[in-house]
C-alpha cells in the first residue's frame, strides 16, 4: 500500500478518519497477480479488506449518530410544541373587572410566539421527515441490497 503522507500502513490504519489529514491509496487487484497468489497479493487483498471493514464501521457509525439525532429532534419537538401550547392558552387573571393593556399585551405577545412555535415545529417535522426518507432509508436500501448481492455471491 502507498501513503501519500509517508507514513507506515499501520499507523495510517490505526488513526484514519474520514477527511483527516491521512488520505489512504490503495494498490488495485489485478487478476493476473491474483492467479500467482503471491504474499504481496494477499497482503494487498488484506489491506483493501481493511479498508472495507473501516468504511463499513464509519457508515455504521454514521447511521446511529443520524437515528439519534433524528429521535432528539422528535423529543426537542414535542417539548416545544407542548411550551408553545402553554403559552397559547395563557391567560392572566385580572384584577378588577378589565384587564389593563399591559395584561392584554403580554397574553397577545405570548399566543403569537406560540403561534410561531407551533410554525417552527411544522417545518423541523418536515425536516426530519425529508432526513429519514432521504438519507436513513437509502442508507439502509443500500446495505440490505449490498448484503444481499454478498450473500448470493454478486458483485
Amino acid at each position: 500500500m502507498v501513503l501519500r503522507s509517508g507514513v507506515p500502513p499501520a499507523q495510517c490504519l490505526s488513526s484514519f478518519h474520514p477527511g483527516g489529514p491521512f488520505e489512504m491509496v490503495l494498490k488495485p487487484l489485478e487478476f493476473s497477480d491474483c492467479i500467482s497468489d503471491s504474499p504481496w497479493f494477499r497482503q494487498n487483498l488484506h489491506d483493501h479488506e481493511q479498508v472495507l471493514d473501516d468504511a463499513y464501521k464509519n457508515i455504521k457509525l454514521i447511521e446511529a449518530q443520524c437515528r439519534e439525532l433524528i429521535n432528539c429532534n422528535k423529543k426537542l419537538s414535542q417539548a416545544q410544541l407542548a411550551f408553545a401550547k402553554s403559552l397559547s392558552n395563557f391567560q392572566l387573571e385580572t384584577v378588577g373587572m378589565n384587564q389593563t393593556d399591559d395584561e392584554r399585551m403580554i397574553a397577545t405577545c405570548f399566543g403569537e410566539f406560540g403561534q410561531i412555535l407551533v410554525q417552527i415545529e411544522e417545518h423541523r417535522e418536515k425536516m426530519i421527515s425529508q432526513a429519514e426518507t432521504s438519507y436513513l432509508e437509502v442508507m439502509y436500501a443500500q446495505y440490505c441490497d449490498s448484503n444481499v448481492k454478498t450473500e448470493r455471491g454478486i458483485s
